[in-house]
């Protein structure tokens, strides 16, 4: 069997139940993955202040990916720690490639839009 090195944990509709609250169950598993080694990270569309909340009632890893995945966080220094963003005129210009195209697969059935972007992070 392969080993988990690490898991990433989404909070919303994950690791947190329908009263966004830790269930006992998930901090216990969240506790178990720790001790037998396994990393456990917050991966979550929310800021860095609503995480860390939720990563210090999970009990996870010190860091987590937040904002969607613009930000990665520390929960000990309470901040955020590297920051990738895109300029703002490369955005307009992907956004409206991404609207075309959105709206050209709206009359197609069963079509799916995949895209992957590369971005260059730069330190907080």
């Amino acid at each position: 069997m392969k080993k988990i090195d690490l898991i990433a944990l989404d909070l919303d509709g994950t690791a947190l139940n329908p009263q966004n609250q830790v269930s006992p169950a998930t901090a216990d598993a969240v506790r178990r993955a720790r001790e037998s080694g396994i990393h456990v990270v917050v991966s979550t569309g929310r800021i860095c202040g609503e995480a860390r909340d939720f990563a210090l009632m999970l009990g996870t890893d010190d860091q987590m990916v937040t904002s969607g995945g613009a930000t990665l966080s520390s929960v000990s220094q309470e901040r955020c720690t590297m920051r990738m963003s895109m300029p703002w005129e490369a955005a307009v210009r992907a956004s409206a490639v991404v609207e075309r195209i959105q709206n050209r697969l709206a009359s197609e059935p069963n079509s799916e839009l995949i895209i992957s972007v590369i971005m260059y992070g730069e330190k907080a």
